[in-house]
């Protein structure tokens, strides 16, 4: 129901090039404090002579930090348009059979605190822990109907948004009342 893939091995290391052939993702590339959303306006760009379309990212794939301590899902959205997107080894490209499995719902179920808890148990490694495919494979997930994924998906979507929403509102709500208290003072004072 899904393919896994392997990201990007880069051979000569990391050579960032503006005006280059593709653009990459990297570990940086993912915003931890929101969600583990990509953040596709930073992707920094590579040059290769190589044919790298089977690394190729598409809308709708999933994005598996297996290197590190940090072990997530990332859905893949509004990818750039102007050039093909790759991602790094250390993530593994999961590409779910979208008539069965809902991209979203994938993402969501495999950031859940027990799947969480299996990887954290499954990786290995002291300095910079991994998973291997093998033992992400290993991991069970219940797939509920399409119909169900999608309304999970859908609501787990709706949260973030109100999450987005909230914080917005706290911080225009500080700034306000920092701002009456600098008025008032500045009234005192003057």
């Amino acid at each position: 129901m899904t393919d896994i893939l392997s990201g990007y091995q880069v051979r000569e290391g990391l050579q960032t090039d503006p005006a280059g052939t593709h653009f990459v993702v990297q570990a940086k590339d993912i915003d931890a404090e929101n969600e583990h959303r990509l953040n596709v306006e930073g992707l920094d760009r590579i040059s290769s002579a190589r044919d790298l379309s089977s690394y190729a990212l598409r809308n709708g794939d999933i994005l598996f930090l297996a290197k590190g301590r940090r072990r997530f899902a990332t859905l893949v959205e509004s990818l750039p348009l102007s050039s093909e997107t790759v991602a790094l080894y250390y993530f593994f490209i999961l590409r779910p059979n979208q008539k069965k499995i809902n991209p979203a719902f994938l993402a969501w179920v495999i950031n859940q605190p027990e799947a969480q808890e299996y990887l954290d148990r499954a990786a290995s490694g002291t300095t910079i822990p991994s998973l291997t495919k093998q033992a992400f494979l290993k991991l069970e997930i219940s797939v509920p109907s399409l119909d169900k994924q999608i309304a999970i998906a859908d609501l787990h979507q709706l949260s973030r948004r109100e999450a987005s929403l909230t914080r917005r509102l706290e911080s225009q709500r500080t700034e306000y009342l920092h701002a009456l208290c600098r008025l008032l003072w500045e009234e005192e004072n003057a």
